[in-house]
């Protein structure tokens, strides 16, 4: 069975979508590997991770904070609840401080928030203020010029 125009025409349409899409992975991966380049030649980023809660990190940030790590950033972490929902805040810190030293963040840049006004519960909405003031005062503590977050609302940039 011969392939008619639109065939042809198709399998042609296919190669040189495959022929784009191979040159904008190399651009990608290029782009990537200079700013890694750039960056370790820096030195001087202090990055934070800000998370709502343990295991926050590990499971959306992971390749994030081990290539800011493999280019020299100073690492760090700020949870914001200590995600006792189910009453084991204890062992989620532990998780958490854990997660983070095979991440490349030292346990002295671990911080656990655990405030009362920040519980771990889906029915509570946090005080955006005190949320603010605490990571504020986190950044300007610890002279993060990179901050890295894992939530979001709709009136956030």
């Amino acid at each position: 069975m011969a392939a008619g125009p639109w065939g042809w025409g198709l399998a042609v349409l296919l190669l040189l979508l495959l022929a784009v899409l191979r040159c904008a992975a190399r651009r990608l991966r290029s782009r990537s590997a200079a700013k890694s380049a750039a960056l370790s030649r820096d030195g001087d980023v202090s990055a934070l991770l800000v998370t709502a809660h343990p295991d926050d990190e590990v499971m959306f940030f992971a390749p994030t904070l081990l290539c800011l790590g493999r280019a020299g950033a100073r690492l760090a972490v700020l949870c914001c609840s200590a995600g006792d929902y189910y009453n084991q805040g204890e062992i989620r810190k532990k998780e958490l401080e854990q997660s983070c030293c095979l991440l490349g963040v030292p346990a002295s840049s671990v911080t656990v928030v655990d405030h009362r006004d920040l519980p771990d519960s889906p029915s509570v909405e946090w005080d955006t203020q005190l949320l603010a003031s605490f990571v504020l005062k986190h950044i300007e503590a610890n002279n993060i010029n990179l901050v890295i977050r894992s939530f979001c609302s709709m009136e956030a940039p």
